[in-house]
Order: C-alpha cells, then sequence, then structure tokens
C-alpha cells in the first residue's frame, strides 16, 4: 500500500512540474522575437502532452475551465489547422492507444493514462519524433480530415 501513495506522490510532482513548463511557454509565446526549432519543438512537446490529456479524458472533462490549448493556438500559425497539429495529434492518440491496463488489482483494470503520457512526453522517442514532424515542411489545411 506504500507504493501506491508513492506513485500518487510522484504523479503530483510530474503534475506540477508540467504546470511550470507551461506557464514557462505563456511567457515565452508573448515575446516578439522568431522562435528557434528547438524552442518550437519544446512546444509541439508540450502541445502534444495537453492533447494527450485532452483525447484521453475528453473536452467537458478536463479543458472546460482550462485554456491551455487556446493558449497554444494564439501563440501563433504553429497550431489551429496545420499539418503539424495533425501530426502531433496523430501522436498523441497512437500513445494513447499503447498504454495497456494495470494488472494491479486494487486498481481495477484501469489505465494510468496520465503518467503515460507524461512518460512519453520526457522521452527521446517523443523528440525524434517531433524533429521528424519539424522536418517537414508545414501546410495549412483548411479542412482537416474526417476522424477515424
Amino acid at each position: 500500500m506504500q507504493s501506491g501513495k508513492n506513485n500518487k506522490w510522484t504523479m503530483k510532482i510530474r503534475a506540477g512540474i508540467i504546470l511550470v513548463l507551461i506557464s514557462s511557454f505563456v511567457n515565452n509565446a508573448y515575446s516578439q522575437r522568431i522562435p528557434s526549432k528547438r524552442e518550437i519543438g519544446e512546444i509541439y512537446r508540450q502541445y502534444f502532452l495537453a492533447r494527450c490529456i485532452y483525447f484521453a479524458f475528453g473536452e467537458d472533462k478536463v479543458f472546460s475551465n482550462d485554456i491551455s490549448l487556446s493558449v497554444y493556438y494564439a501563440a501563433g500559425d504553429e497550431f489551429g489547422v496545420t499539418s503539424h497539429a495533425r501530426l502531433l495529434d496523430s501522436l498523441a492518440k497512437k500513445k494513447l492507444s499503447t498504454i495497456t491496463p494495470t494488472q494491479v488489482a486494487d486498481y481495477e483494470g484501469k489505465k494510468p493514462i496520465l503518467l503515460g503520457c507524461i512518460e512519453y512526453y520526457e522521452s527521446k522517442e517523443l523528440k525524434r519524433e517531433i524533429t521528424k514532424i519539424l522536418n517537414t515542411p508545414r501546410k495549412l489545411e483548411m479542412f482537416a480530415p474526417k476522424s477515424e
């Protein structure tokens, strides 16, 4: 039972780190200079995490009182209806589909969704995927393809 408490504290600490990163992004979003490719990569990672949470829990539960995604959209043309946004959304959906239910009986087969999203956010694999996205031309898409 003690390990369950440690996991909860670990998740709370990680959630706190995410909030600090998002607030850092907000400060950077309002600056006048053009962000470097590295900075855009960091913004893409943060956007991935926000979308991962959004897709996992839905707008009504997560973002009815939170404006995080709106901040990303307002930050510039990096998001919205672009090919890069669609690729990041697809990456978040793909990650969610790979998170498996826990085998710990106390959790009744529920998935560690937030933990999975945060761990992938911190991974080298996500950084590689974002590098691939950044190396593809970003196109404005007036009509995004229909969801599967």
